[in-house]
This record gives C-alpha cells, structure tokens and sequence, in this order.
C-alpha cells in the first residue's frame, strides 16, 4: 500500500491544473487520486486529444485516468481527502466551498473568498498559524471535516516573506511596494504594443493584493483572521518579457535597524513552522541573499527559477529606520503549483485532513 496521499486536482484543462499535474508527481507525499472538469472526459487523454503535446512525458498510467464532472463530489470523496483547485475566481466561489461542504479539505490557488474572515489566505513560510482558524470555520460553515483555503499569491509572498522576519524582530510601521510583474504571472494585453503592457495593473488588482497581504499580517480573532494595523501599499506594474516577479520595498522601522550584514543574517536565519514540521518540497533555504550592492536583478532572476525560494537583494538603508529591498521570485504556472501543493503539504503534516 503507497504511503503517498491521494490527492484531487479540479480544474486540469487550465494551465496551472496541468503544472499542478507534474507537480504531485514529482513529490513524495502525495500521488494523484482523482482528476476533476466541468465535463468530465474518459480519461486525461480524450480530455487533450487535440491537444496532446501538452501532456508530453506524462505516464501513461495518469493519462489513462478518468477525468470526474465537476458534480461528481461524492465519486472524488471515495479515493481523496484533499482537493487542489486551478479554478478561475467565479467558478472557484461556487465550488470550491461545495467540496468542502461535502467533506473535503480544499486548497485554493483563487483569492476569490479573501475578504471572508474564516477563509484564511496561506503562506508556509508567514503565516502557518492561520491555519487554526479552520476549526472555527467548520463550526461557522457546517463543514463535517472539510475545510477551504486560499494559497497566497505569488506577488503576496515576493513581498512578504522577507518582510515576515523584519516586522517580528523590528516592527514594520508603513510597507510600500512596487511590483513588476512578468507575463507568465500575469496575462498581458497580447493586441497592444509592448509599451503599453509597461503600464499599471487594474485598481481592483492592487486593492485585492492589499487585503491579501493585510489579512496575512492579521490576527485570529473569535470570527476568524482580523486586520493588522500595518497597512502596505503597492503599484503593480506589468513587463513582457519575464517569467519573474520583481518586488521593490520601502520599509519604515519602529526600531533603529541593524548593519546591512546582520539584517541579511537575520533574513537568511528566519525560520517557520513548514519548515519545523520537515514538509516535503520546502525549500531549506526559504530566502536567498544575493550579496551585490548595485541592481542585482540578473542574478536575483537566476536564483528565482530554482526551487520556489524568494531571493533578495539590494539592502539600502535610508537613514536609522528606512530600508530599501529588492525581491524577487518565479511567477511561473510550475512555481505557482509549487506553491499550492506546498501549503498542501503543510495541511497533511498538521493533521488538517478530515478523518477517513
């Protein structure tokens, strides 16, 4: 008998289910246990017959599995206990809290439910402790074992896992940042020339990320997760021609901050509960500092691509309590499954997945 986990996967016809696909194959905790889409199909096969290159150097014992319609929650129920979903926002709002309603522990890559205070939004490395707000959330939604999750966006966790360790050690008063986002991360306006992609992203896009990353600095009250007083603000800026996501932070300090060589050890050093609990497929390393004093951003883009870690860079201080930093992280559709099935990890190592 394996000792991986099973694991559903809703929503394989998008680009994101496919690298959700290569990822639980290629981590030793988990296997695939079912395949969900709105019209189901025979098996994964039929489902790209005209389409097949895109599951090039897939098994053919995953190609042969059958794909459940989307309704079919009790069928999936039967083989898995947790469900990934690659769904788009208004259909991951209809189903997603169906799958947990029926039994199933749901991790989202949608930020479609952030407002919802009993909904928390995860990072492995910020925030693992909002993962005690499911409990409360069972009891508020009725769920008999489920639960629903967001996994952070990537642009949330290029800004905030190095911010994490600074707010905890030296008090974060104001956080500014300015994204650049390529366009592997965010689809660019493909009709207009290049220039225009190198505009600001929607209002709607930045006020989202802002609730994301306030709800991820929030504490867990009796409704669920309330805000921190820390308010960051952001500009997202569109590139076309990188798979990268690039974070520029202007911090201010409650505290005098510390040479540039203890802020990067202090950095290097920071530790959380994923890493603790020994999750499979986090990295050792969570930051990666790359010690070049100007633009380092060729290297910082390098270093992205390897394993999912944010790598940073570009210390400046401004004055006692002011800190400019460079960070930066693949905003590839295969870092973004990474990133869900290691939030994945996480709720299997806690104890989260609902019994039998």
């Amino acid at each position: 008998m394996s000792s991986q986990e099973p694991l559903a996967i809703l929503g394989v016809v998008h680009p994101l289910g496919r690298a959700m696909i290569r990822a639980v194959l290629d981590h030793p905790g988990f296997c695939i246990g079912s395949f969900i889409e709105f019209g189901g199909a025979e098996n994964l096969k039929t489902l790209y017959l005209q389409h097949s290159s895109l599951l090039e150097g897939l098994p053919e014992e995953i190609l042969d599995l059958p794909v459940h319609r989307i309704e079919k929650i009790r069928t999936v129920r039967e083989s898995c206990r947790l469900v990934i979903s690659a769904l788009e926002p208004r259909a991951a709002a209809l189903w997603e809290p169906a799958y947990a309603k029926h039994g199933l522990g749901v991790v989202s890559s949608s930020q479609v439910l952030i407002r919802d205070a009993d909904v928390p939004v995860v990072d492995p490395y910020v925030n693992p402790h909002h993962l005690d707000v499911v409990e409360l959330q069972r009891k508020k939604r009725g769920f008999s074992g489920g639960f629903l999750m967001g996994s952070a966006s990537l642009m949330a966790r290029c800004a905030m896992t190095p911010l994490q360790p600074l707010h905890q050690e030296l008090g974060v008063l104001s956080a500014d940042f300015t994204f650049l986002a390529g366009i592997e991360a965010i689809a660019p306006r493909l009709a207009a020339p290049v220039i225009s992609n190198i505009v600001p992203r929607t209002k709607e896009l930045s006020e989202d990320l802002n609730v994301e990353m306030c709800k991820m600095l929030g504490f867990i009250e009796k409704d669920g997760i309330g805000g921190e007083e820390l308010r960051p603000s952001n500009v997202i800026l569109q590139i076309p021609a990188s798979e990268s996501i690039w974070c520029e932070s202007i911090l201010e300090f409650d505290a005098e901050l510390p040479t540039g060589g203890e802020l990067a050890d202090l950095l290097r050093d920071y530790s959380s509960m994923s890493q603790e609990a020994d999750c499979a497929r986090i990295p050792e390393n969570l930051l990666r500092y790359v010690a070049q004093t100007d633009r380092p951003q060729s290297r910082l883009e390098l270093e992205s691509q390897k394993d999912g870690a944010v790598v940073f860079g570009q210390l400046h201080t401004l004055g006692n309590k002011k800190l400019r930093m460079s960070s930066c992280l693949s905003g590839s559709a295969p870092s973004r499954a990474r990133s869900v099935l290691q939030l994945a990890g996480l709720c299997l190592s806690q104890g989260l997945l609902p019994q039998g």
